[in-house]
């Protein structure tokens, strides 16, 4: 055969104008592609036709096997087949391979070692255990091939290699040119063989693209390298727009094909330019494939809610479809809302009606409700043994057809082959594994569907293809990129089943991995080498930023280099100088601009690139928000404080006190402890989102079982019996059936993860409410009031204090005990660390300003309401009722109203000064959700806070902060 294979496949056709032709090769897009190219010959190409092995021979017994009611399955479909008997042999004793390991990749190459020996023609009874290096594998195989073999029979399957024994001769007068890569293997060759008709086969495409025999356009071919894959293809592009080149008389050949498609798929999104991919692109480029994916992660984590809140807000999937009132981002709130965490039975726990809503909202609980009891339909219950891969992925094509939103014609597709892959699998016995296994198996099967696959380009598109699949277009110019040694050098790794030393003995049809590996490099560069047009660019990224080090340039690249300048000697050092200067992210040498990037670079970088000049005014001239943003980053270094430290205008004068805000004892600590924090929560409205993090070792969260606490000590307070003095006379009992129906209520509201983690806080729980039982019994008190609210008539409580200060107050009081005639004493049940609560720091900051604010206003309410209008209290207690707090108590004497007056008058004239500094203790900005906002602000204004200029204005908050 000649070097050019166009012209081998052009003669043979003109020599047999009338005679039918059959061209065969490993694709249809590779023949169409071919045949596209033939007609620029502009010789007819009468009575030819394409076909791939495959479809031709199913073809030709198609009728043969409808006759005998055999049915024919592909590859995706006797891999489950394999894997089903796997399943069974695993069972007998001493198995080869035992049940726990036959997993997806073990499962892949046993399915691939089946495989080929069915095309090499190998039957069980050829197949010898003494051809194989270890006898208990050969047995192994040997018998599953055996099975393999028996169960198409039994159930009248047949694949690929089954098909010769239905392969009649026709009377039709056929010749058949096979190209190479066309016939791939022993059982391909003998079914064309057993066709009527005349053969010939192309030995190979021609002479390597690095020879100047093959006709590779060398004289115009340039070459570059770049500082990253994203660089490199940012070049290409530039190039195109330099020479104006038209899109549809482009191909891309990539040596890595799954990261340059996304690139350029990225990068043309960005940037307008339409492109085809030869093998299409991964399923995550779609909405519906994410979805897809997600749903297999929702299943695999038990049933996160985050997962399905995330695609509720993205309008990734609706309910609506099923009458489910709302939308995305309400149902998403809803389900935020209730806390549900993870597993099917929180869910069905929570969605559950309540009184605590509103009519719209229980509608859409109701609906919300109704759409997961559909769900839960979908796949069996978690602990089940009836989890298989086919029932997973039927699953998946189900949520997607109920749920799913296909806004395009390609998504509406990924929808349809997903269903298609459940619908293969619906004849073959279903493999039953554990969860974890159905869930991995279905993952890689619909991981594996590609979406945008374009295997033939288009008009007006850029064609992406592999070095499998590129070469065949005959567009005029052509790139060759990811040309690196470790990408573009193939590995020779023996098959892990079948050994080469095996398959020397078992067939000579059986190719070594040496052979393989010089096959496929032979048909590559033979392939590269029927390029032709007018201009080839060869390229690479000659540093990996991940990896932090230097990339070497294919060899296949320096013997291209070698062939153009007449060097035969040059190595890749004279490689590297030709090559010159690295292209980086912006504008290579040619310094075509493709964005604003390279535009912005162009302006700022010198000549070398080496320097960057003094662009700040020109940015922040663009960006005027940068330009503030360096402004307050200067101010914040300066000492004079300013509004970037949290001081603004000073607020007007206070309205009448019957229409001030109202003030509670929890705000006005929340601006003690940090003033700029409260600005951000209080004053500009900007709470951080209530987002419940969930831990599968725990039932309750701190704040839960805190109020659980609180629940059952108001409970049995409050139906407890008293003596004649009014004191109380405790009943365990009746504190243990408190605590029974308290903790059965809660678990209804908030499953357990376990039945092991809810016995152990179970045990937990007890012993706290013992500890409280126990400091009960010695109290000699008289408890009288309980949740007590400090209102009248719904309304804040305007409470007096000395120096003539009146705020208006609001909240609740935990307890309040009398401990002697108009002499009272609050109680405030403390279930967290009672270490912050220290004997000598009685405002501590005034950051505890709850016990004094509300003994005050006790007091005022027990007053005004006419409860004892004689009522003064007298203390305040912080109690720890619990085993962490060992039932200790904190006991505040309310003889300080003075001080608390001054205290309280410091911090609201402080506000009124309009300072919201940061804290003065730098820590505690370690866990504070404001943190990214004001960085190390904190730790900046500790010099400010100590500069004389400053001291008018901090005054008042530097004199609260220093009272203990």
């Amino acid at each position: 055969m000649g070097t050019n294979l166009l012209d081998w496949i052009q003669n043979n056709i003109q020599d047999r104008p009338l005679q039918k032709k059959v061209l065969l090769a490993r694709s249809f897009a590779q023949g169409h592609q071919l045949i596209k190219r033939l007609t620029q010959y502009e010789r007819p190409l009468a009575n030819l036709e394409v076909q791939t092995v495959e479809s031709l021979v199913l073809g030709r017994t198609q009728f043969s096997l409808s006759l005998a009611a055999i049915k024919y399955i592909n590859s995706s479909r006797t891999l489950w087949i394999v894997h089903a008997l796997m399943h069974e042999l695993s069972k007998e004793a001493d198995a080869y391979i035992p049940l726990e390991l036959i997993q997806p990749g073990v499962a892949a190459h046993i399915h691939l070692a089946i495989t080929e020996l069915r095309t090499a023609m190998v039957s069980s009874a050829d197949l010898q255990v003494g051809f194989f290096v270890a006898s208990g594998k050969g047995r192994y195989l040997k018998q599953l091939l055996g099975c393999y073999e028996s169960f198409l029979a039994q159930y009248q399957l047949v694949d690929f290699a089954g098909l010769i024994d239905y392969i009649k001769p026709s009377q039709e007068d056929v010749f058949y040119l096979a190209l190479p890569e066309s016939l791939p293997n022993r059982i391909s060759r003998e079914m064309l063989q057993k066709l009527s008709g005349e053969i010939l086969v192309a030995s190979d495409s021609g002479e390597p693209f690095y020879s100047k025999q093959s006709g590779f356009p060398l004289e115009s071919t340039e070459m570059f390298h770049a500082s990253g894959s994203i660089s490199e293809v940012r070049e290409v592009l530039r190039r195109l727009l330099k020479h104006r080149t038209r899109l549809d008389r482009v191909e891309i050949i990539a040596s890595d094909y799954e990261k340059y498609a996304s690139i350029f798929y990225t990068l043309g999104k960005a940037h307008g330019i339409p492109c085809t991919f030869a093998e299409g692109l991964q399923l995550e480029t779609t909405a519906v494939g994410r979805t897809a994916l997600s749903f297999l992660k929702w299943l695999e984590n038990d049933f996160p809610v985050d997962l399905m809140i995330g695609l509720l807000r993205e309008g990734s999937i609706t309910f609506k479809r099923h009458g489910a009132e709302g939308t995305g981002n309400g149902w998403a709130r809803i389900l935020e809302n209730l806390g549900i965490g993870w597993g099917q039975s929180r869910y069905t726990a929570l969605l559950k009606p309540e009184t605590t809503v509103n009519d719209e909202q229980q509608r859409i609980i109701t609906g919300l409700r109704d759409a997961f009891q559909l769900i839960w339909k979908l796949v069996p219950e978690r602990s089940s043994s009836e989890w298989s891969p086919s029932g997973v992925v039927k699953a998946v094509a189900s949520f997607l057809e109920h749920y799913g939103v296909a806004d395009s014609p390609e998504e509406a597709m990924i929808l349809q082959q997903i269903s298609q892959e459940a619908e293969s699998m619906r004849d073959i016995p279903p493999v039953i594994v554990s969860r974890e296994l159905a869930i991995r198996y279905a993952s890689e099967m619909i991981q594996g569907i590609r979406t945008l696959v374009s295997t033939s380009p288009e008009p007006g598109k850029l064609h992406i293809s592999s070095l499998s699949s590129g070469g065949w277009s005959g567009r005029e110019n052509t790139f060759l990129v990811g040309m690196d040694e470790r990408s573009w050098s193939s590995g020779s790794r023996q098959d892990p089943i079948l050994l080469d030393k095996e398959r020397v003995r078992i067939s000579h049809a059986l190719s070594t991995s040496a052979a393989r590996l010089q096959q496929v490099r032979h048909d590559r560069d033979g392939r590269l080498g029927m390029i032709r047009g007018s201009s080839v660019t060869l390229s690479f990224s000659s540093y990996n930023a991940a990896e932090k080090e230097s990339v070497s340039p294919a060899f296949e690249l320096l013997r291209v280099f070698r062939a153009q300048s007449n060097k035969l000697d040059a190595d890749y050092s004279a490689l590297r100088e030709a090559l010159g200067q690295q292209v980086g992210y912006w504008s290579g040498v040619n310094n075509q601009p493709l964005d604003q990037a390279d535009l912005w670079h162009r302006e700022l970088a010198d000549v070398n690139g080496a320097a960057w000049k003094d662009g700040l005014a020109a940015i922040e001239k663009l960006q005027s928000n940068l330009l503030g943003g360096r402004q307050a980053a200067q101010a914040r270094y300066r000492l004079d404080l300013s509004e970037y430290d949290g001081w603004v205008s000073a607020t007007q004068d206070s309205e009448p006190i019957e229409h001030a805000p109202i003030i509670s004892a929890s705000r006005l600590e929340h601006y003690a402890r940090c003033p700029m924090r409260y600005y951000f929560s209080y004053e500009l409205g900007l709470w951080p989102k209530e987002r419940a993090a969930f831990d599968r070792s725990v039932w309750l969260r701190p704040d839960q079982k805190g109020n659980l606490l609180h629940q059952v000590f108001y409970r049995y307070m409050q139906g407890t019996v008293r003596d004649s003095e009014g004191r109380v006379v405790h009943d365990r009992e009746q504190l243990h059936e408190v605590t029974e129906q308290t903790i059965a209520e809660y678990a209804r509201m908030i499953p357990s993860p376990t039945p092991h983690v809810f016995e152990k806080e179970l045990r937990e729980l007890r012993e706290d409410i013992e500890v409280f039982y126990r400091r009960e019994l010695g109290c000699r008190d008289r408890p009288i009031l309980f949740e007590q609210e400090l209102s009248i008539g719904g309304e804040p409580l305007l409470v007096y204090l000395e120096q003539g200060l009146q705020i208006r107050i609001k909240g609740f009081v935990d307890r309040i005990d009398q401990v002697g005639p108009h002499l009272y004493r609050i109680l405030d049940y403390k279930t967290g660390n009672p270490n912050k609560y220290r004997d000598n720091e009685y405002f501590s900051s005034a950051t505890q300003l709850q016990h004094a604010l509300y003994a005050v206003a006790a007091e005022e309410w027990m007053r005004k309401t006419g409860f004892d209008e004689e009522a003064s209290v007298i203390e305040a207690a912080y109690i720890f009722p619990t085993v962490r707090g060992r039932g200790g108590q904190v006991i505040r004497p309310q003889d300080r109203r003075s001080r608390l007056a001054r205290v309280v008058g410091r911090l609201l004239e402080s506000m009124k000064n309009g300072v919201y500094v940061p804290t003065k203790d730098a820590n505690v900005c370690k866990w504070c959700d404001y943190s990214s906002v004001c960085g190390h602000h904190a730790e900046w204004m500790e010099t400010k806070r100590t500069w004389a200029a400053n001291q008018q204005t901090l005054g008042a908050l530097l004199e609260v902060e220093s009272v203990d």
